[in-house]
């Protein structure tokens, strides 16, 4: 009997997300659309594969951008399945490198109706990972999608701008949170080679730290022991992840700042302050070349 491999662990193992899980196989037993929101790495993609890893009917899109691709990607599907009909061509006969130079041709309106035929009382479950790539051009092909199968998403942004908030308000929500300190070490002793760690609380410490609960950055770093021996202090010390990086958005510091400089301006001009008038004027000059190095250096980041 072989010994499961890491392949094996990602894709048949989940830490956590016991009440998740549950929530999506209640929401597809009630055919209600639903979307796990979250930040990157958090393992949206791993639990909806898990949550559906037994449904038959099921199409999986990685990326809903472009479009078109995505599209012929559920026209593939339907096709291997025999539920893939186009207007003069006799698609059943034909293998899928064959048609898809047929299906290409097609505008994305064309398009659209043979897979909206397609999955008409077929109970398909559409999956579209990544829909933080949806634009408002696409929003009416997805509405058409969500009219004719079920569909689970996944986002790490919600974007609302023009007919977008009318997607997300067809989406139960779920919120996926990062997990908590038992969770982490669970995962991280999956992957992670205890051989290659000469102190093993030190070295768990320090990736719990520097991951915050985040699954991927758990996982990337245990990962690290499969090529790097972790037999030196130091070595453990020097362990870092972005995850454990806090960022603070200074773009609104810096309006409050150039409002005030400017008022400053005027107020002095108004009181014929000439030192206040000088003084906020070389601040204002100040500024400027602050504002520039930082966003060049955030640019180059």
């Amino acid at each position: 009997m072989r010994s499961k491999t890491k392949k094996d662990i990602t894709e048949s193992i989940l830490v956590g997300r016991t009440l998740e899980v549950e929530k999506i196989k209640e929401n597809i037993k009630d055919k209600k659309n639903s979307c796990l929101t979250g930040d990157m790495g958090i393992g949206k993609t791993h639990l909806l594969k898990y949550a559906t890893k037994d449904i038959r009917k099921l199409i999986y899109i990685e990326h809903i951008h472009p479009l078109k691709t995505a599209l012929l990607e559920i026209a593939q599907c339907l096709h291997n399945s025999g539920k893939l009909a186009i207007e003069g061509v006799h698609a059943e006969y034909l293998e899928w490198r064959d048609l898809k130079r047929k299906v290409s041709r097609l505008p994305i309106a064309e398009l659209l109706n043979c897979i909206l035929e397609g999955l008409a009382n077929q109970n398909y479950i559409l999956v579209l990972d990544h829909l933080e790539g949806l634009t408002p051009s696409m929003a009416f092909t997805i509405s058409c999608l969500m009219d004719k199968c079920l569909v689970l998403g996944a986002t790490n942004n919600l974007k609302k701008a023009g007919h977008l908030s009318k997607i997300w308000w067809r989406f139960e929500h779920i919120q996926v949170e990062n997990l908590n300190k038992d969770e982490a070490k669970t995962l991280l002793w999956l992957y992670a080679d205890k051989e290659k760690v000469n102190d093993e609380a030190m070295f768990e410490n320090k990736v719990l730290t520097y991951s915050c609960g985040n699954p991927l950055a758990i996982v990337e770093m245990a990962k690290r022991t499969s090529c790097e021996n972790f037999d030196e202090i130091q070595k453990i010390r020097d362990l870092r992840h972005d995850a454990g990086i806090r960022y603070f958005d200074l773009s609104p510091c810096l309006l409050i700042v150039g409002a005030l400089i400017v008022a400053a301006r005027f107020i002095s001009l108004g009181l014929n302050d000439i030192d206040g008038y000088i003084l906020a004027g070389t601040s204002g000059a100040f500024f400027i070349v602050l504002r520039f190095l930082i966003y060049r250096s955030m640019r180059e980041a």
